[in-house]
């Protein structure tokens, strides 16, 4: 083995593009949930979408939830206890109401009994395409999906812890 004469990173310069997050209101959030859809698939991304917002959890983390995540904490209050899927640290969320009012819907769901879960499931794509429908029937013009959303969840969730507690 041998060692090199120059270093040959020496010229390449790395480059960071500074990007403003954005982040749903309040405010652009209530249309979506106040609006009801007629196609079930429709309502049910909408909660889910929804239930990401008060809770500040990714697409994946809210399709790995069971109902075993579910359990009061020591202050009496209902809270999730998992683990963030791309970290695997351990996350303790306090419910926000709108949150609990999203899991008690679907609690006797056919789809989330047989499974376990705590909420219907769909694929990112699925979810997506309807989130895309779903933003324009609602009129708001920020592009948002459920992976791309994920730390502006977190940013709405913290909107909403702040006021809320």
């Amino acid at each position: 083995m041998e060692w090199l004469d120059k270093d040959p990173f020496d010229n390449y310069k790395l480059k960071f593009k500074k990007t403003k997050r954005q982040f749903l209101t309040e405010r652009e959030i209530r249309p979506i949930e106040d609006t009801s859809f007629n196609t079930p698939s429709y309502e049910k991304i909408k909660d889910l979408f929804t239930f990401a917002c008060y809770t500040g959890l990714s697409y994946v983390d809210v399709h790995g939830l069971r109902a075993g995540h579910l359990a009061k904490g020591i202050d009496g209050n209902d809270w999730l206890y998992t683990k963030r899927t791309k970290t695997d640290e351990p996350l303790k969320i306090p419910l926000l109401p709108k949150a609990k009012e999203i899991i008690d819907k679907y609690k006797e769901a056919l789809e989330v009994i047989t499974d376990q879960r705590l909420l219907p499931t769909y694929t990112n794509h699925m979810i997506n395409c309807i989130l895309k429908d779903i933003s324009k029937t609602c009129g708001i013009h920020k592009k948002f999906d459920i992976s791309y959303s994920e730390t502006h969840l977190r940013y709405s969730y913290y909107t909403f812890q702040r006021c809320t507690y």
